[in-house]
């Protein structure tokens, strides 16, 4: 019985240590990584003010070859039932501020099937015509795939920071990202799914009362 309530102890003890979030490991620094890019970790198409509003000049640059928001990218969204576009009309400011005429242009906007991958990334912004939201259609976030290596964690009093070199993968991916149209002018999609071996990233991580956590930072 003795030798028994020895070896529950142990196992305790040995559980207790394998799951202790304040020890510099691979597991904790790739929890505390993902935590972050849960919220920050989006992979995105080019950011918009939306609805976007486009002249025919705006449009005819968008439709070149290098544009990061090509017409043809829209279209293709627009085909896809994220985007929608109708036509209308916007004041000319002058260089002084004040309006003194109107154009005619498309405004697209986001549906609502398009809503559940828009992310706003910062705030509110001044459009021409009037307000919109900053951000961009997202179709899929990046997760930890697995940790390389780490150095660290230095130690300034009870301050503890470590640097994590990590490789990672793109996770729940929206179908409309994996299709032809979308992948033929987006070529930055079919490229990050398409990524084999991924080159390693990293990022800082700090040690606080409940654990490892992440430090903001590009990602």
């Amino acid at each position: 019985m003795m030798k028994a309530a020895v070896l529950m102890v142990a196992a305790v003890a040995l559980l207790t240590a394998c799951n202790n979030k304040m020890e510099p490991n691979a597991r904790n620094f790739g929890e505390a990584i993902d935590a972050h890019l849960v919220e920050n970790g989006w992979v995105c198409l080019a950011k918009q003010v939306w609805p976007v509003e486009w002249n025919e000049q705006e449009k005819s640059r968008q439709a070149a070859a290098r544009a990061d928001f090509p017409l043809a990218g829209m279209e293709a969204l627009i085909s896809l039932g994220l985007v929608s576009s109708a036509e209308a009309e916007r004041p000319v400011r002058s260089f002084f501020g004040s309006d003194e005429r109107s154009e005619k242009v498309t405004r697209y906007a986001i549906t609502d099937k398009g809503r559940p991958y828009f992310k706003q990334r910062s705030g509110i912004y001044a459009a021409l015509g009037g307000e919109g939201e900053n951000g961009a259609l997202c179709y899929g976030r990046r997760a930890v795939d697995k940790i390389i290596k780490w150095e660290g964690p230095i130690k300034l009093g009870d301050y503890q920071e470590a640097t994590v070199h990590y490789q990672d993968k793109v996770v729940d991916v929206a179908e409309w990202a994996r299709s032809e149209s979308i992948q033929a002018v987006f070529p930055d999609v079919k490229a990050e799914l398409d990524a084999g071996e991924r080159k390693p990233r990293q990022r800082s991580v700090h040690l606080s009362s409940i654990g490892w956590e992440a430090s903001n930072g590009l990602y």
